[in-house]
């Protein structure tokens, strides 16, 4: 967000103040100042939710920029536009940075490892390849796959999981 001075603010993840600054001066912008930020508990859910942010979001966002790109939309419209349409706020404030980290001059691989708790390792080194092969809508529509079967699966193993616990909750309360 712009303040009236001129000011950008915004989250960055990283290990230490030292780093961030670091990575601000190599997107060309000179911090005034860095804060570290309380993470609330809900920011910092399981790893089934990638801190907060589902599964399905991630498969949205993968097949929202797939459909945009392969229409002709540039990189930054398109994740501008995914930014405006994501449901969950810090998905959409994610994919703001990553837009202007790209605006900046990284690679959308660079800008989305930069955020470690939204996008996973394979989700980022598959967007890396994707880039370098020239073929990132394709790579895309497989990363969409990928994840629509890693939910599928997950699902299928929590509703194979169900039956047995009803029934071992029974016979102890049984007993």
């Amino acid at each position: 967000a712009w303040t009236a001075e001129g000011l950008k603010r915004g989250i960055v993840e990283r290990d230490d103040s030292s780093a961030v600054a670091q990575w601000l001066e190599t997107q060309g912008w000179v911090p005034v100042e860095v804060q570290k930020c309380r993470v609330t508990p809900r920011a910092n859910a399981s790893s089934k939710s990638r801190g907060g942010i589902k599964s399905i979001d991630l498969i949205m966002l993968t097949r929202q920029l797939e459909v945009l790109l392969r229409a002709g939309v540039p990189l930054v419209r398109a994740l501008s536009v995914a930014a405006e349409q994501c449901q969950n706020p810090r998905l959409a404030f994610s994919i703001d940075q990553v837009r202007r980290a790209i605006e900046g001059g990284s690679l959308l691989s660079e800008a989305m490892e930069a955020q470690p708790k939204i996008y996973p390792e394979i989700f980022v080194s598959l967007i890396r390849a994707g880039e370098l092969g020239g073929l990132l809508p394709e790579m895309l529509a497989r990363l969409g796959t990928l994840l629509e079967y890693d939910q599928e699966t997950r699902e299928r193993v929590r509703s194979a999981t169900m039956y047995p616990t009803i029934v071992i909750v029974e016979l102890c309360l049984a007993f």
